[in-house]
C-alpha cells in the first residue's frame, strides 16, 4: 500500500514539473518573440529591448535590400533618384473616420499634387518604380472616400510614381473580389506602365508612412497587423488587405482565383499559389506594418462563402487553369477622375467556367425537383446554383432563375434565347440522398 502510495505521489510530482516546464518555455517564448528582429526574409537580424533601435536597424536592413533591387536597376546618368526611405515620409499617421469627406473637399486638398487621373510623380527626383494601387469595390462609398483621401496624403511623401484604380464590380450582385482583382491588373496595364502592382481593400488604412507601397524581390503583405486583431498576425499564412507583388510575379501565379464568390478564400488561396511557384511572402515589423480596419457590417452583396475552405484546398492544384486566364467579362464604363481611374465591369465567370450551356430547356414538373427564384442577371443565377450542390443545372428566363435538382432531360423550345446551364461537376451522391429523402416522404407532384 504504501509502495503504491510512493508511486503515486512520484507520478503527480513529475507531472507537475512537467507542466512548470512548460509554462517557464512559454515565458521564455514571449520574451524572445518581443526582442528578435528579423530581416525582411525571415531570418534572425539581431536581439535588443529598445524599441527605436530595433526599427532604425531594420530600416537600414530595408534601405540595403533597396538599393540592391531597385536603385542600380534604375541607374541613368545625371539623374536624381529617389531615396529608398524619403525623410519626409510620415511615421505617426493620425486616423481620423468621425466625419467622412466629400469628394469636392478631397480634389480640392489634392488638386495641385496629382497630374491627373488620380496620378501622382515626383518632379524633384526620378522614382525607383510605378505602382498601381488597385482597388477591388463595390457599395462602399464612404469607405472609398477615407481611403482615397488617405493615400494621396501618405504616398506623395513616399516619392513613388503611383497611379490609382478602382474596380467597381457592376454585377452580378454578389461580390467577386479576386476577379476585380485580376481585371483591374489587366485593364490597369492598358493604361499605365506599372512595375509593381498593390491590391489593397477599400476598409484598409495604413498608420505609417514608413510602411513603402513598393515591390523588392518577393511579394509582400503590407497591411499585415491590423488593429481589429490586435495588432497581432491572425495567422502566418494571412497575406489579405494589402499585397505588393510584381505584375511578373503576379502573372506567374495567374492572378488570383475566379471561384470565389462572397466573402473570404480568395487571399488564402493565393497564398498557396505563391508557395507553389516557391515565392516567400515578407513583411515590415508591426510598427510599422500596423493597419486601421474601418468598422463595417456583413455586406449582403459580400455574403460569407460557406465553400471557401473546400475550394481552396482543391484550388492549389489547379491554379494554372483558373485565375488570369479564365476571366470573362465586358467593361461597362471606364472613367478617369480627378483622385483616381474608375472602372466598372459584369463578370461572366461562373457562367461559362462551370456550367455548359444547351439550347432548350429543362422537361420537368415535379416541383421538389425545382425552384423558382427571381434574380438580377444569368450570373446571379449560376452562382446559386454553384454553391447549391443539390444544383445539377439551371435556366434562366426574364428574370426568373430555376434551378434544376435532378438530371435534365431537354426539350425543344419555341422561344428565342431559351438555354440549360448544365453543371459540369456534378454532386450525384447528394442527388440521390435528396431524391430519395422526397420519395420516403411522399412528395407528389402537384
Amino acid at each position: 500500500m504504501r509502495l503504491r502510495s510512493f508511486r503515486s505521489g512520484s507520478f503527480i510530482l513529475k507531472f507537475g514539473t512537467f507542466l512548470l516546464f512548460i509554462e517557464l518555455f512559454y515565458v521564455i517564448h514571449l520574451i524572445i518573440s518581443n526582442i528578435v528582429w528579423t530581416d525582411m526574409d525571415g531570418n534572425i537580424l539581431f536581439l535588443m529591448l529598445n524599441k527605436e533601435h530595433r526599427i532604425d536597424r531594420f530600416l537600414k536592413s530595408y534601405e540595403g535590400d533597396c538599393e540592391i533591387s531597385l536603385r542600380k536597376q534604375n541607374l541613368r546618368k545625371n539623374t536624381t533618384l529617389c531615396d529608398c526611405l524619403p525623410s519626409v515620409t510620415e511615421h505617426k499617421i493620425t486616423i481620423n473616420t468621425a466625419r467622412t469627406p466629400t469628394w469636392n473637399e478631397i480634389a480640392n486638398k489634392y488638386n495641385k499634387t496629382l497630374s491627373s487621373k488620380g496620378e501622382y510623380k515626383p518632379n524633384d527626383c526620378e522614382p525607383l518604380q510605378s505602382v498601381a494601387i488597385i482597388i477591388p469595390y463595390m457599395k462602399r462609398d464612404s469607405h472609398l472616400k477615407i481611403l482615397i483621401n488617405h493615400l494621396h496624403f501618405i504616398l506623395p511623401r513616399q516619392k513613388i510614381h503611383y497611379r490609382i484604380f478602382v474596380i467597381e464590380q457592376n454585377s452580378p450582385s454578389i461580390f467577386n473580389k479576386a476577379a476585380i482583382m485580376n481585371i483591374g491588373f489587366v485593364e490597369a496595364g492598358k493604361l499605365f506602365n506599372f512595375t509593381c502592382s498593390i491590391f489593397h481593400d477599400v476598409d484598409m488604412l495604413a498608420e505609417d508612412g514608413r510602411n513603402m507601397y513598393n515591390c523588392l524581390y518577393s511579394p509582400r503583405h503590407i497591411g499585415s497587423h491590423v488593429n481589429k486583431y490586435g495588432y497581432r498576425l491572425f495567422y502566418n499564412e494571412l497575406i489579405g488587405g494589402a499585397l505588393a507583388i510584381t505584375p511578373k510575379h503576379f502573372r506567374r501565379v495567374n492572378g488570383y482565383s475566379t471561384s470565389f464568390y462572397g466573402w473570404g478564400g480568395e487571399d488564402d488561396d493565393m497564398k498557396n499559389r505563391l508557395s507553389a511557384q516557391s515565392l516567400k511572402i515578407t513583411r515590415f515589423p508591426k510598427e510599422i506594418s500596423r493597419f486601421t480596419m474601418l468598422k463595417h457590417e456583413q455586406d449582403k452583396h459580400n455574403p460569407t462563402n460557406k465553400f471557401r475552405r473546400s475550394a481552396v484546398d482543391t484550388r492549389k492544384l489547379v491554379y494554372e487553369k483558373d485565375g488570369l486566364n479564365s476571366l470573362n467579362y465586358s467593361i461597362v464604363e471606364t472613367r478617369e477622375r480627378s483622385l483616381f481611374t474608375l472602372i466598372k465591369a459584369n463578370l461572366y465567370i461562373s457562367q461559362h467556367n462551370q456550367f455548359n450551356k444547351i439550347k432548350g430547356s429543362c422537361k420537368e414538373t415535379r416541383y421538389f425537383l425545382t425552384k423558382s427564384i427571381s434574380t438580377d442577371s444569368i450570373e446571379d443565377c449560376s452562382i446559386l446554383c454553384y454553391n447549391d450542390q443539390r444544383c445539377l443545372s439551371f435556366d434562366f428566363y426574364a428574370n426568373y432563375c430555376r434551378k434544376h435538382f435532378k438530371p435534365c432531360v431537354i426539350e425543344d423550345s419555341n422561344k428565342e434565347n431559351r438555354y440549360v446551364y448544365d453543371k459540369k461537376e456534378k454532386n450525384f451522391t447528394l442527388f440521390s440522398i435528396f431524391y430519395s429523402s422526397c420519395l420516403q416522404y411522399e412528395i407528389r407532384d402537384l
